[in-house]
């Protein structure tokens, strides 16, 4: 059996990946953020301690490569959702892993000028949110770069918005006021509000433009992923980072 760690997700650091370093700088910023551990290998016997079987679980990869101002390898490492008990999670944690060897990568990777084995992978494993509304936020508008907080939804989860079965609402917020607003919200717009004030609370915390991966469960709104704007954001279409997360 392979010696690992599993390391809770609030105790994450930039040698767990970036998307688990990113995540844990958010709890330790006060964000709630769904409860999670880093683990490096599928057989670890962590696994057993913490999935429970009345609960479900998602599965993400947290590389050494991506989500970084340079890159942000969106979409191309193996997300696994909605999964049920250990043999489930241990399998996409094994899949997930695997993932890091894929050929498919060399041309991303090719483009981006880093070599595959530059790539080290860590998993992160997260209770699911029960999502109403999902969707991304940017704290500086990606369609224009101007500094709006741009926001869009989709009702469940953000796997509606990549599948393309729903078309995203849109808010824009510029200097505290709506631009731009759906006519029939699924959010309420007191919580697009705290959403957006949050993003750009984000932002300005990190000191650098971020977009942020969200769900809101009907009462409390929970960020899921959190990573820098790159110069490819602009233009960008939302579906490129709910397609990695969810």
């Amino acid at each position: 059996m392979t010696e690992t760690t599993v390391v809770a997700l609030a105790q994450a650091g930039t040698t767990h990946g970036n998307k688990a370093a990113n995540l844990a700088w958010l709890i330790e910023h006060g964000y709630r953020v769904p409860d999670g551990i880093v683990v490096s290998a599928a057989d670890d016997d962590g696994l057993s301690g913490w999935v429970r079987p009345d609960r479900r679980y998602a599965v993400r990869s947290s590389a050494s490569v991506e989500d970084s101002p340079g890159s942000s390898f969106a979409g191309q490492f193996l997300t696994q959702l909605d999964l049920r008990g250990h043999d489930e999670v241990r399998k996409a944690v094994g899949a997930v892993l695997e993932s890091a060897t894929d050929e498919s990568l060399i041309p991303y990777l090719q483009h981006a000028g880093i070599q595959a084995d530059d790539i080290r992978m860590h998993v992160v494993v997260q209770e699911m949110v029960d999502s109403r509304v999902s969707g991304v936020a940017f704290s500086r508008n990606p369609m224009t770069g101007l500094a709006d907080v741009l926001v869009e939804s989709v009702p469940g989860t953000s796997e509606n918005l990549v599948s393309g079965r729903a078309t995203p609402q849109r808010w824009v917020r510029h200097w505290g006021d709506w631009t731009q607003q759906p006519d029939a919200p699924d959010l309420p717009e007191p919580t697009a509000r705290e959403l957006a004030e949050t993003v750009a609370q984000v932002a300005d915390e990190w000191g650098t433009p971020v977009d942020v991966e969200w769900s809101w469960n009907g009462n409390e709104l929970y960020l899921l992923q959190v990573r820098p704007m790159t110069v490819s954001d602009v233009p960008v279409y939302s579906n490129r980072l709910a397609k990695e997360f969810l």
